[in-house]
């Protein structure tokens, strides 16, 4: 049996959603929680894409909204202080 597998996902949206989600967001257009539903809506119609097209594993943790290297910093506690405004993790 074949497993097939994607090591990411566009993160974007069909409609460049999450663009513009952003934008609006940086422009005092929408709030916070619109944003996160924005990012929830992406990351559910992603996995359920992956999953009707057969993929032996669903990809996982490569959402960000903007900066995916620094959210990956962040994340493995690699991240520069200046970047974290002097704040633990």
């Amino acid at each position: 049996m074949l497993t097939t597998h994607i090591l990411g996902y566009p993160r974007i949206g069909a409609q460049r959603e999450l663009k513009h989600a952003l934008e609006a967001f940086w422009n005092s257009n929408r709030g916070d929680e619109s944003l996160q539903d924005v990012g929830r809506n992406l990351r559910a119609s992603n996995w359920t894409a992956q999953e009707a097209a057969g993929l032996g594993f669903i990809t996982a943790g490569d959402f960000s909204f903007y900066d995916h290297m620094l959210d990956h910093a962040v994340l493995l506690g690699c991240a520069f202080a200046v970047w974290l405004h002097d704040r633990p993790v």
